[in-house]
């Protein structure tokens, strides 16, 4: 009978042992997944950065073209008053 007892109680044990293998396994997927978002995330942000700094450049040298233009534009203007006069 005690060793029956001791039989049930070891299969138990066994049953308990396995279950908790299999949430430390799923565990281990969940953390896994949760590093690979994490990291996905991490290059998705520094894309949106790269992309935010060459769009910034592009517009800042955009003005300064149009600067430059305006300023040439005046320039060529006060020479045509100048040859008028």
């Amino acid at each position: 009978m005690r060793t029956l007892s001791n039989n049930r109680a070891l299969d138990k044990l066994a049953e308990l042992v396995e279950d908790k293998e299999n949430e430390l396994d799923h565990m281990n997927l969940q953390r896994e997944a949760l590093v690979e978002n994490y990291v996905k995330g991490q290059k998705l942000a520094l894309t949106l950065w790269v992309n935010y700094r060459k769009r910034q450049l592009h517009q800042g040298l955009i003005h300064w073209f149009d600067t430059v233009r305006t300023i040439k534009n005046a320039e060529s203007l006060d020479r045509l008053r100048k040859n008028m006069n």
